[in-house]
């Protein structure tokens, strides 16, 4: 016998056994463990608004879920007038999780931080998404 599991996601992990009965006995195999292998994913998936007044520090943390856990961190800044890879020394990562200190210097500082993070398996297909606000504005979109 075979159990064939089709469109497998990462939410079908965990240990499976088979269980046979008949009108004599119940029979039980050993467990077996599935370990669903994926790309990472934000592990909050709405768009988070950070608001930061000139010259303010804001700590921005961006966590994944990922297996295999080892991970690498990319990320980038977005505002109206260009998009800019932040460099490697100006982010921390601890495991599956990524912080940048981020201290907006004047207005073209107001803009949208992006995270991805990258295994074995692949590069995250849609990045974790902070705006960052000056101190007092609402942003009518996220």
């Amino acid at each position: 016998m075979s159990l064939v599991v089709q469109r497998v996601t990462r939410g079908h992990g965990g240990d499976y056994t088979c269980e046979a009965s008949n009108i004599k006995d119940t029979s039980s195999s050993p467990p077996l463990h599935l370990d669903v292998k994926y790309a990472p994913v934000c592990a909050r998936q709405e768009r988070v608004q950070h608001s930061v007044a000139k010259l303010e520090n804001a700590e921005i943390s961006c966590r994944v879920h990922a297996n295999p856990a080892n991970v690498t961190f990319r990320w980038t800044f977005n505002n109206t007038a260009e998009a800019i890879d932040v460099p490697d020394g100006r982010f921390v990562v601890a495991g599956t999780e990524s912080r940048v200190n981020y201290t907006p210097m004047n207005e073209l500082d107001y803009g949208t931080l992006l995270c991805w993070a990258n295994n074995t398996i692949g590069l995250q297909q849609h990045p974790c998404v902070f705006h960052i606000v000056a101190a007092g504005e609402l942003s009518l979109s996220l």
